[in-house]
């Protein structure tokens, strides 16, 4: 997440982000410099605040916690042009990060906010300086593999002979891929639902566990798992396994003697308010 400070110096404005539903982020896109949040006090201090665990978090940071209460670790930097800091940009690790910044890490994030504090910096001295919008950029990881005209039938051949429902969508919740058994599971007839949203397209995922879930391993970067009951069906297990770029999901019938409430086990604590997707 990279923020800039409005004209009057008071309010941080999202410019852009990477790896977030660009529908997620809309409460964070202003955040005042005088709130307990980890980017404001990051300019407030001119200096890199580190949150290494969500106990950390609510502790120095509770309304964050509050509204984000997913298993992460999170570094926020300043960024410096011209003798004056002008914004922070934060990055955020799975839970499982030790807990100090190794010196390599320590390095590229004053590398990448000297750059930043460059680029702002070289912009004004020629007269086109960059001014906060507030109309953030989703930005794409980049995929992990190139797939090579004959990788690509092969691996689909691969994922289709799966008995067990295999499905992918994009950060922001887009279906992807779906094999005959996942499209089965879900209940999906007729034409592809490729670039629909997939709870969209199933819409009894439009559901608190699956919503939190989705967020948790989105933001955590960690696999979570949730059960989802289908209308008139038996319960069915998702497994949510994220990358950058996507998350893959695993879907089988639930075993006996597994239930809906250890729906939230994985994936951080239960959020206090209901989530819910677009």
């Amino acid at each position: 997440m990279f923020y800039l400070l409005d004209e009057t110096c008071r309010v941080l404005l999202m410019e852009a982000e990477l790896g977030l539903p660009a529908w997620d982020t809309k409460p964070w896109t202003r955040v005042r410099v005088d709130a307990g949040v980890p980017v404001a006090a990051a300019v407030r201090r001119d200096e890199l605040i580190w949150v290494p665990s969500p106990g950390d978090m609510a502790r120095r940071f509770p309304a964050t916690a509050l509204s984000a209460p997913y298993p992460v670790a999170l570094a926020a930097a300043p960024i410096r042009a011209d003798a004056r800091v002008h914004g922070s940009w934060a990055l955020m690790w799975p839970e499982s990060h030790p807990a100090g910044l190794s010196l390599g890490e320590l390095a590229a994030i004053n590398r990448t906010s000297e750059r930043f504090g460059r680029l702002l910096a070289n912009a004004g001295a020629e007269g086109r300086p960059l001014r906060a919008l507030g109309q953030p950029r989703t930005l794409t990881a980049p995929p992990a593999i190139t797939p090579d005209a004959q990788w690509g039938p092969a691996a689909l051949d691969c994922l289709n002979r799966f008995t067990d429902g295999i499905a992918a969508i994009d950060i922001q919740g887009h279906l992807t891929f779906c094999n005959p058994a996942a499209a089965h599971l879900f209940g999906l007839h007729g034409p592809p639902a490729w670039g629909y949203r997939l709870w969209d397209r199933v819409p009894w995922l439009h559901d608190p566990a699956f919503a939190h879930c989705y967020r948790a391993a989105v933001i955590g970067q960690q696999p979570t798992s949730c059960l989802a009951a289908p209308p008139g069906g038996r319960l069915l297990k998702i497994r949510l396994h994220p990358a950058p770029s996507g998350i893959s999901l695993h879907i089988t019938p639930a075993q006996a003697g597994e239930h809906r409430q250890e729906e939230y086990a994985a994936g951080g604590r239960r959020s206090t308010a209901i989530e819910r997707l677009p």
